[in-house]
């Protein structure tokens, strides 16, 4: 009975320490906001329905990031695409005029892996 007791603690003293080092950051941005900043300046959105993104392979390495769904009131923008794998490699294009679809072509190839990550920015 300790035994079972000493482990059932451990397991709540494991979870809350992962709850308190790994805190949910973007719970303190509200979802009915209309700006977004990260201690820097505030950024209006420009596409609240959000976007789709599409990595484009060649082979097994991913070459560039198609981005659409972009909203007209973010044209003439800048969207950088980066994608993390193995490695990582970035690049940036402008948004039409009238919105649309992009293809973001990367600076370098990245190896395709299990997990992987494609991070978006549309700035000025």
């Amino acid at each position: 009975m300790k035994r079972g007791l000493a482990s059932g603690a451990a397991v709540i003293a494991i979870a809350m320490t992962a709850a308190l080092a790994f805190p949910a950051l973007a719970a303190t941005l509200g979802s009915t906001s209309r700006s977004l900043g990260a201690g820097q300046a505030a950024v209006n959105r420009c596409d609240p329905d959000g976007i789709a993104t599409r990595p484009n392979l060649s082979g097994t390495t991913v070459v560039s990031v198609t981005v659409s769904g972009i909203a007209s009131a973010c044209e003439d923008l800048v969207v950088r695409a980066t994608v993390t794998g193995a490695t990582s490699s970035s690049g940036s294009t402008v948004t039409p005029i009238g919105g649309g679809t992009v293809t973001v072509t990367l600076a370098a190839e990245v190896a395709v892996v299990q997990s992987m990550r494609v991070d978006l920015a549309v700035s000025k």
